[in-house]
């Protein structure tokens, strides 16, 4: 009842405003209605839309994400998390949309996770000045186990040689199921600040029907994302402008925690940054990340120096980025005129 004379009133002289709040309410009631840990980039513009699905659309025209890490190489290739980004906003819907492909390959093809989600994000202006998107996220995931590559003690013979395939089998090497999120973010052209919680539908990733009383579902990735924007020079032209931007993030998926502290530095086309990230036993590692951009084209390498205890075996962690911004293209830019100075989403695209 609340909800149709809130709609109703949509009609009368403060429907701008009675309209804003009605969407609120909606994503309110759709988040609190639906009660291992995922991979997260180093790169803060790497896959931003998949830690926050509020960050959809911060571009009119396409924008493309590519990213890959190599996680600890010093193990083989003990992880290795590949992902495929676009989004775009469409302004006279308010609205922005996008789809991520992510597959994440634990040992090798040991254990193969696969994402592919759509996106959706409404933004509201409370405020003059100040904005409010309320994103969410729909997708499948596939887990993948090769069964076959795991080794028991009883699958030896006596001579200590493997005697075939294992005796223990699963019946089920692969499951798919729904995963759902959302997210909001507050920001201006200096500031942003976000919250976003993924897999809030906890679906069932079991891969063994052992134990099923026992599992509540995946758990829960509460994040939070904070960053403000301090321009070093008054120069409106895209290859001039520097500027410098802490970035903070936190993450935390059932006991697992995690927060990073990024500075980030733009001078013209380039672009540098040292970061940190830190558990409750203490700092995982140091980051250092470079890139150019020229163009539609950006991209970005970054380093990971484990200085857990890890250190001397895991190798660090390789991330390289590269973005298509098609707000960039000589087309767009003929199209509307707009200047990037002051914007705090501009280290994201």
């Amino acid at each position: 009842m609340l909800i149709r004379l809130i709609w109703l009133n949509l009609r009368g002289k403060h429907k701008r405003v009675v309209k804003q709040a009605f969407f609120v309410v909606v994503w309110m009631m759709a988040v609190c209605g639906l009660r291992a840990q995922d991979p997260v980039m180093s790169q803060p513009y790497a896959s931003a839309m998949g830690v926050n699905p509020g960050f959809a659309g911060i571009t009119e025209m396409p924008l493309i994400h590519l990213s890959y890490r190599n996680q600890w190489p010093g193990f083989n290739r003990a992880y290795v998390t590949y992902s495929l980004d676009y989004s775009q906003y469409v302004d006279r819907m308010h609205s922005a949309f996008g789809l991520e492909l992510q597959a994440d390959n634990a040992g090798r093809g040991l254990f193969v996770t696969t994402a592919y989600r759509a996106f959706y994000a409404y933004r509201l202006e409370p405020l003059p000045g100040w904005y409010l998107k309320l994103g969410t996220y729909v997708g499948g995931v596939t887990n993948h186990l090769a069964w076959g590559r795991l080794l028991f003690p009883d699958d030896l013979d006596e001579e200590g040689n493997h005697s075939g395939m294992p005796s223990e089998w699963p019946g089920r090497p692969g499951i798919t199921y729904l995963d759902v999120g959302s997210g909001l973010l507050f920001y201006n052209d200096r500031f942003f600040a976000g919250y976003s919680m993924a897999h809030i539908n906890r679906p069932d990733n079991r891969l063994l029907d052992q134990g099923a009383h026992l599992y509540g579902g995946l758990p829960i990735r509460h994040s939070v994302q904070l960053s403000m924007r301090f321009d070093l020079d008054r120069q409106t032209g895209h290859s001039g402008r520097s500027y410098f931007q802490p970035y903070l993030s936190w993450h935390k998926q059932t006991d697992f925690v995690q927060w990073d502290v990024d500075m980030l530095l733009g001078f013209g086309r380039f672009f540098a940054g040292l970061g940190i990230r830190n558990t409750p036993t203490g700092a995982d590692a140091a980051k250092l990340m470079a890139g150019f951009s020229e163009g539609i084209l950006k991209v970005g390498y970054s380093y990971d120096f484990t200085i857990s205890e890890l250190t001397n075996a895991s190798a660090g962690s390789h991330e390289v980025a590269i973005i298509l911004n098609f707000d960039q293209s000589a087309r767009a830019k003929k199209r509307h005129s707009r200047s990037y100075t002051g914007d705090c989403f501009d280290f994201f695209r």
